[in-house]
């Protein structure tokens, strides 16, 4: 199991926000705040505001599907000020939201607010949180960059904008603590994997995704089963939405995270309609803003990890798990059953 043994200084936190169906994750430090991805909607821009945030030193964008950069652009339609843009190109993209996003950031790169030209690439360290905390870039390499979102790799593997994700890990202290996979699927782990010096291994994991493919069905739990073991984490959190049309997580994935780790707890963000058909409206409100709290979507919803908790510490999840426990059908409990 993972080391969660780090000497966190005081003030890091680093967030995996309830966005429903998306991904964002907040960090930070006593000098300087991160965000990376910003999930489908405004549900960032709630969390800023409870807050009173009104800038972001910077913004790190896995890829250009709209459940990952929606935010950004609430966040700059409201104000919000973004020292830095690290982002990648997608030409496939067809999204009114990626060229909306393409223009704003644009507008303010000319206007010298935002500096916006920066690409995310395997070897890159983000320094902006400071001397003690780093945002470590593992994907996506060289090869597939400039193959890019559209081509085919030597073994004739299409590459989407999937394969492209940025794949990142947090680290305090050279200390890893957390990776961030972006939608990364079979196709980008295999050139992620492809080398003699990979080192993933973090506390914690969130899944790929949003608990969904990793590409095709059948690849699926082949990768999962390969990133869990990588990663070895102690906690793998899954960034779902209750009223997206999959109801994620799948139960392939679940399977596959039991064969690798069967004693991983899996945390989600929301409540699968399969776990409890009926939502389940919570009585005690959360520490932080949770897009499905206010509708009895959340399960775990927004997670917290501080020194206090989960950095340094173990993470306490025991409302969590007496939730789960109360269930109907906990699907990461029956995954755990089927596996052993």
């Amino acid at each position: 199991m993972t080391s969660t043994s780090l000497d966190a200084p005081p003030g890091l936190e680093v967030v995996v926000l309830d966005v429903g169906h998306g991904s964002c994750i907040f960090i930070s430090t006593p000098t300087a705040t991160a965000l990376v991805d910003t999930g489908p909607n405004g549900a960032i821009l709630e969390f800023l505001r409870e807050r009173g945030l009104t800038y972001i030193d910077v913004v790190l964008i896995s890829h250009a599907d709209h459940d990952h950069i929606g935010g950004l652009s609430a966040l700059l339609s409201n104000g919000i000020g973004i020292g830095r843009v690290i982002w990648n190109s997608d030409g496939m993209k067809r999204t009114d939201a990626w060229l909306s996003l393409a223009y704003q950031l644009d507008d303010l790169a000319e206007s010298g607010q935002t500096i916006a030209d920066d690409e995310a690439a395997k070897g890159m360290d983000i320094s902006e949180l400071g001397p003690r905390v780093a945002i470590e870039v593992h994907a996506p390499r060289l090869r597939l960059r400039r193959l890019g979102v559209g081509g085919r790799d030597r073994s004739g593997s299409h590459i989407s904008s999937n394969s492209m994700s940025v794949v990142v890990r947090v680290t305090v202290d050279s200390e890893p603590l957390i990776v961030i996979p972006g939608d990364l699927d079979s196709v980008g782990l295999s050139h992620l994997s492809d080398t003699s010096t990979l080192d993933l291994q973090a506390p914690y994991l969130v899944l790929p995704h949003h608990g969904g493919l990793m590409g095709t069905p059948a690849a699926t739990p082949a990768a999962i089963e390969y990133l869990v073991r990588a990663v070895d984490p102690n906690v793998v959190f899954i960034s779902n939405g209750r009223t997206a049309r999959w109801d994620n997580p799948r139960d392939d994935v679940l399977m596959a995270v039991r064969r690798a780790k069967p004693e991983l707890p899996i945390v989600c963000s929301q409540l699968s309609k399969s776990c409890s058909a009926a939502a389940l409206p919570r009585t005690i409100a959360p520490e932080a803003y949770s897009a499905g709290w206010w509708n009895g979507s959340s399960c775990a919803g927004t997670i917290k990890l501080t020194p206090q908790s989960g950095i340094g510490h173990t993470l306490d999840r025991s409302e969590h798990s007496r939730f789960v426990a109360s269930l109907p059908t906990p699907r990461c409990i029956v995954a755990h059953r089927h596996a052993l």
